[in-house]
C-alpha cells in the first residue's frame, strides 16, 4: 500500500475513534467518563455548567463507561495547535499543550517590560526576542545589572533575561515580593527535561563598585521547566531587603553579576553540598 495512502487511512482510523471521545463542547472525555441516560458521554466541565446533557438534553447519571475509558487508555491524541503532528496518551495532553511549541503565546518580555504587542507561535519566540528585544538576549553566559533600586513594582517579575550559551537557551527571572520585600533570583533551561538539575548552575554576586568590601555572592543549581520547585525559594537565590539596602552605593545604585557555568562530574557533589548549605 501507498505510504501516504496508509498514513492517510490511520490518520482517519484515528480520528474516528478519537471523535468517539469527545464532549459536544469538542473536549476530550478524561475519565471517569459518566454518561446521560441515553449513553452520551460529557466533559467534566458540562457536567458543571448544564443541568442536562448538550447532545439530547436528557438528565445526566453516575454511570460510568468502561468501555469508552478503555478505549481513552489506548488511543493516541492528537495535538490540537495548528501544525505541531504530535500524538500523545490522554493523560499527558494537558502536559504536552502547555509545552508545545506551536502553542499561540504572547511576548512575555512585554509583561515584564511593556511596549511589545507580538503574538505567535512558541517555537518563532525566540527569534523574535533576538530581533526585538536584542539587548535583553545574551550570547554569553554572563550578565551584568546596574540600576536604580526600587521596590514599587506592578508585577512581581522585575526583571527577565535570556541567556544562550551551552547550545541551551537559559531564562533569568529576578523576582520581588512586596510583602516582605525579598528578591528572589532563578535560573530555568528553556525546554529541558529534569536531567538538566544537576548539569549547571548560576554564580550571583551583589556588589558595590566604589566599595571592594562589600561584596556576596551566592549559588544555586539552574531549573528546568518541568520542576515541581521551579520557584520554590529554598531551592532559589532568596535575598531579604535589609542585604540589598546594606548593597546600594551612595546613589542607591545596586549592582549583580550573573554567570552560568557547568559542573564538572568531579565537583558535582561538593558543589551542591554548599549551595544546600550542609557540610
Amino acid at each position: 500500500m501507498n505510504k501516504s495512502l496508509k498514513d492517510l487511512l490511520l490518520s482517519d482510523h484515528y480520528a474516528s475513534l478519537t471523535g468517539e471521545l469527545q464532549c459536544a463542547c469538542k473536549a476530550y472525555l478524561q475519565p471517569p467518563i459518566l454518561l446521560c441516560t441515553q449513553g452520551h458521554g460529557s466533559c467534566s466541565k458540562c457536567r458543571r455548567r448544564y443541568q442536562r446533557c448538550s447532545t439530547c438534553k436528557e438528565e445526566f447519571t453516575e454511570t460510568r463507561s468502561v468501555a469508552l475509558e478503555a478505549l481513552a487508555d489506548k488511543l493516541q491524541f492528537p495535538c490540537p495547535h495548528k501544525g505541531c503532528k504530535a500524538r500523545v496518551q490522554l493523560s499527558m495532553l494537558n502536559e504536552h499543550e502547555a509545552s508545545c511549541l506551536f502553542r499561540p503565546t504572547p511576548c512575555f518580555m512585554n509583561k515584564v517590560y511593556g511596549g511589545c504587542n507580538w503574538k505567535g507561535i512558541a517555537s518563532e519566540w525566540l527569534n523574535h526576542c533576538i530581533e526585538k528585544h536584542n539587548d535583553k538576549v545574551s550570547d554569553l553566559p554572563f550578565v551584568k545589572f546596574s540600576e536604580p533600586w526600587s521596590p514599587r513594582h506592578r508585577d512581581p517579575v522585575m526583571r527577565y533575561h535570556l541567556l544562550r550559551c551551552f547550545e541551551k537557551v537559559f531564562s533569568m527571572y529576578q523576582i520581588y515580593d512586596s510583602k516582605s520585600g525579598k528578591t528572589m533570583w532563578t535560573v530555568i533551561s528553556i525546554g529541558d527535561e529534569k536531567e538538566i538539575d544537576k548539569s549547571y548552575y548560576f554564580d550571583l554576586e551583589m556588589y558595590d563598585p566604589k566599595n571592594p568590601m562589600k561584596k556576596i555572592a551566592f549559588r544555586q543549581v539552574c531549573k528546568s521547566e518541568s520542576d515541581a520547585d521551579i520557584l520554590d525559594p529554598s531551592q532559589n537565590v532568596l535575598i531579604p531587603l535589609e542585604q540589598i539596602l546594606y548593597m546600594l552605593d551612595g546613589e542607591k545604585n545596586i549592582h549583580f553579576n550573573l554567570r552560568i557555568d557547568e559542573f564538572n562530574d568531579s565537583d558535582v557533589d561538593d558543589t551542591l553540598i554548599k549551595v544546600n548549605g550542609k557540610s
